[in-house]
């Protein structure tokens, strides 16, 4: 499915932030935090319509996955999977206002299972759904409590419950990476009050009496004092990064990775804080690992920890430190990890290139024209005859190449181009003067 911007009546360019290091198969989360106010007048209900791309014309669309598009409430989250993200390439450009459209089916090619192409098992804390398209979560047990935390979803799993569990593929696994997110919206709770954080595990298959792997954040009182991770046959826990305190009100982001040598590391973020540590634990012969589990140890021998968890992934492969520190900033703070640009109208109002795109030749441009393209602009305005008159504006941010040629009348008050990119012969006056405040500003450069 590509996207046809014509389309579409609302385009946005977002920025992300600047990693540390190039990543492969980056999952980024989107919220109404960074989009225009005005996305949701454009954009259908349930987002059936929207669309992302790295580029403005839509030519390099990738997957997305849309949980949450509510018009009535401005509530959004989407999650699209970046093939490459890295300081060069951290832009996506959000298209919506297509109405009557669908998402692509879940199986296409940009769909919600490819954006989880890389993940065994991902459940975003709202339903049971696992998003990477394998076996859905179940019920093991008592069910436990949906609340809203966390960008409006999350589990809340009281000591006894059950746990959520999604029977995956037994591969052979050296190598893993665990991510969840645990935490309550506002405010801290008691000791022993649900006071685990982001509960999950993969549990080893046919084995029984604590053979998985199990890690939650945990906390003696109000702080986080450590993360505790059990390793299969062990069954007892690696004291983690328990010098480090994280106050968790808005929640903490938790990791661990295992690689084929048995080194584990794991890593605790907040919105202000980091911990990380890492130990080395036998057996480092890879298991069949047969099932994911939230809210618990997930073997056959299943325990229950009290705890709130909120996203819940597990993927075969290690993680580098840079990803999961990216996953967690995007997670966490949505709001300052994405750059908002101003958006605009694919279908009419630019985006492209715009050539010879204005031509007036027998009347004058009257007050307050404007154009406003994310493009190019070549002869962009061609004004033969007629004066152009008060609060001209063009404004551009890619190129303007003999953007206005004026042959006969005088430019007249507030003549204005502004450009990102290079000016080439911007202005071209041949037979009467420029008047009052003509303005000519540009990031790139001005020839001619």
């Amino acid at each position: 499915m590509s996207i046809t911007i014509a389309d579409y009546s609302y385009r946005q360019l977002i920025t992300g932030d600047a990693p540390a290091s190039s990543l492969s198969g980056f999952c980024a989360l989107i919220t109404a935090d960074n989009v225009d106010s005005t996305f949701f007048d454009n954009v259908d209900n349930g987002g059936g319509d929207i669309r992302v791309s790295l580029n403005s014309d839509g030519t390099s669309q990738i997957p997305l996955q849309v949980e949450v598009c509510n018009t009535s409430t401005d509530k959004l989250y989407a999650w699209a999977r970046f093939p490459t993200y890295s300081t060069a390439a951290r832009e996506i450009y959000i298209f919506a206002g297509n109405s009557g459209e669908t998402q692509p089916a879940v199986t296409a090619t940009y769909g919600r299972n490819n954006v989880w192409q890389d993940y065994l098992a991902v459940n975003h804390g709202r339903d049971l759904v696992n998003s990477t398209g394998g076996n859905d979560f179940t019920v093991m047990g008592t069910a436990p409590t949906a609340i809203s935390q966390k960008h409006g979803a999350g589990w809340n799993f009281d000591a006894g419950n059950g746990l959520l569990i999604s029977t995956i593929s037994a591969v052979a696994a050296p190598e893993f990476t665990l991510e969840s997110f645990g935490g309550f919206a506002s405010g801290v709770p008691s000791a022993g009050s649900n006071t685990n954080l982001g509960a999950v595990s993969l549990a080893v298959q046919g084995q029984a009496g604590g053979y998985d792997y199990t890690f939650f954040g945990y906390q003696s009182d109000t702080p986080v004092r450590r993360i505790d991770a059990f390793t299969p046959r062990s069954q007892s826990e690696s004291a983690l990064a328990n010098s480090s305190e994280l106050l968790f009100a808005g929640g903490g982001f938790f990791a661990w990775t295992r690689n084929s040598s048995s080194s584990n590391n794991v890593y605790g973020y907040t919105s202000s804080a980091s911990i990380t540590d890492s130990f080395t634990a036998t057996p480092n012969n890879p298991y069949n690992l047969d099932t994911f589990g939230i809210g618990g140890r997930a073997d056959s021998s299943e325990a229950y920890f009290g705890n709130v968890t909120v996203e819940a992934r597990a993927r075969i492969g290690v993680l580098s430190a840079d990803h999961l520190a990216e996953h967690a900033s995007n997670y966490i703070d949505p709001a300052n990890f994405w750059t908002q640009s101003t958006p605009d109208d694919p279908s009419g109002g630019g985006g492209g290139s715009i050539s010879a795109s204005v031509a007036e030749s027998s009347q004058a441009f009257t007050a307050a024209q404007a154009i406003t393209v994310v493009g190019s602009v070549t002869l962009a305005i061609n004004e033969a005859a007629q004066p152009f008159s008060a609060a001209q504006s063009i404004d551009v941010s890619g190129s303007i190449s003999s953007s206005i040629i004026e042959q006969a009348q005088a430019f007249t008050t507030a003549i204005a181009l502004t450009s990102s990119g290079n000016l080439t012969a911007s202005i071209v006056e041949s037979a009467q003067p420029f008047t009052t405040a003509i303005a000519i500003n540009s990031t790139g450069n001005i020839t001619a």
